[in-house]
């Protein structure tokens, strides 16, 4: 194994020391934070729930990969509230088919427990550590003492959706039902409204485990309206905007986007019409915007590439600027963040289906759902939600939803676990 680096907040590689308050320091609970992806919205999370941890006494090291300190999200968004936090890079990036990078981060998670010694551990997407724990809890082996707690964050909760019937998707419900009894996570974060609910259903009073919804999470500011955000940002202030936000890659259906905003180009004669992709380009979404079908919307200017990292004052700001968002993204196992923003501002979107993200927006009455593979259908729900009001009523009910997305709920519920285990620790000392 590589050797580790290890990075005091505030400090460059060459000067990191023992910090005050490190977890040498046995008078305060040791925190260990395992997270070894640091792309897409992770350290966004990262850097919302550290806050709530450093409220509390404890001291916390992150545990992640080299890669991580070459991200920007994690310079702007995750270095400045470090604080006291001690920063491993011992892990590594995981690489291979999906089980082998599940089994390898589920050795890592291990191993890591072993080495730092924490009294409370958070895996921040146990979504490739959870089913193999399980599995060998059935072969009567425990992968951490019983006196350690643990949360885990679930991003994907696909194995539990109605349709899911495939023979992985059973035997992830039969392990999903023994993690809730056995205990091995005190708290199962679940961002997927559908995989919660499914949750609740199976839920039993002696349950060793609690599995509960979080939040997205979301930093709450005062909407804008429509034109303020367009004049902030520089986009046109007359005529329809569509827009997708975030990540702009094939995983979000970028392609499927640009064929039905070329169809709605078609349909929508009555006056200006604009696409706007806002956020990192992949190489895949390059490619589309470069090919014979798209590159004449673009040279046209009716496709805007907005092709670099937002923070959350930018996304918070594009999020705010269209008639309606468009989310391509088709059988995703999760959430989407895009509609938490959209309904923030108040804006309606259009999306799939399919899954939890068509779940939340039928059920929240957040915009439309359709089958987004058909460019079609996609392209006419598009026009149907230009081309219907949006009333102050229908962004009310979407700011409300949003609402409990706010970040100082995030906290709560994420350190929900932590803060029974220190009040439980300061009992016992008490009593010593």
């Amino acid at each position: 194994m590589r050797q580790p680096t290890s990075l005091a907040a505030g400090r460059d590689q060459g000067n990191a020391g023992k910090l005050k308050g490190t977890p040498n320091d046995r008078n305060r609970m040791h925190v260990l934070i395992y997270e070894p992806v640091p792309d897409g919205h992770h350290m966004a999370d990262l850097s919302r729930l550290l806050p709530g941890i450093l409220e509390l006494p404890v001291d916390v090291t992150l545990a992640t990969v080299p890669e991580t300190l070459e991200f920007e999200a994690y310079h702007s968004m995750v270095v400045p509230v470090l604080g006291r936090t001690k920063v491993e890079t011992c892990c590594v990036r995981s690489s291979g088919s999906a089980l082998h990078r599940n089994w390898q981060q589920y050795r890592e998670c291990v191993a890591m427990v072993h080495r730092f010694r924490p009294d409370h551990l958070y895996v921040m997407m146990g979504d490739a550590v959870w089913w193999i724990m399980e599995l060998f809890r059935l072969a009567g082996y425990r992968s951490w003492p019983r006196k350690l707690s643990a949360d885990t964050y679930l991003v994907r909760g696909g194995f539990a959706y109605p349709e899911a019937n495939r023979p992985s998707d059973r035997l992830r419900r039969f392990l999903f039902r023994r993690m809730l009894r056995s205990g091995h996570f005190d708290g199962i974060l679940m961002l997927d409204e559908q995989g919660a609910a499914y949750a609740e259903k199976i839920a039993r009073p002696g349950d060793h485990g609690r599995a509960v919804l979080s939040p997205a999470p979301l930093v709450q500011v005062a909407p804008l309206t429509l034109t303020e955000a367009r004049q902030r940002l520089g986009l046109p202030t007359n005529g329809k905007l569509v827009m997708t936000i975030g990540m702009i890659c094939e995983l979000r259906g970028v392609s499927r986007i640009l064929r039905a905003f070329k169809r709605l180009i078609e349909m929508q004669t009555d006056g200006d019409l604009h696409l706007v992709l806002a956020g990192p380009h992949d190489d895949d979404a390059k490619a589309a915007l470069d090919s014979a079908d798209f590159a004449p919307l673009v040279d046209a200017g009716l496709v805007l590439s907005i092709d670099r990292y937002l923070n959350d004052e930018e996304m918070f700001t594009f999020a705010a600027a269209p008639d309606v968002l468009a989310v391509g993204t088709h059988r995703h196992g999760g959430r989407s963040s895009v509609i938490v923003w959209a309904a923030a501002n108040g804006r309606p979107v259009v999306t799939t289906n399919t899954g939890s993200i068509g779940w939340v927006v039928d059920n929240e009455e957040l915009g439309w759902t359709c089958d987004v593979t058909d460019a079609e259908q996609f392209a006419q729900t598009l026009h149907t939600a230009i081309v219907t009001p949006w009333t102050d009523k229908d962004s009310g009910r979407a700011r409300a939803y949003a609402s409990w997305h706010d970040v100082s709920n995030y906290r709560q519920i994420g350190t929900h676990t932590l803060r029974e285990k220190i009040a439980e620790v300061g009992d016992v000392r008490a009593k010593h």
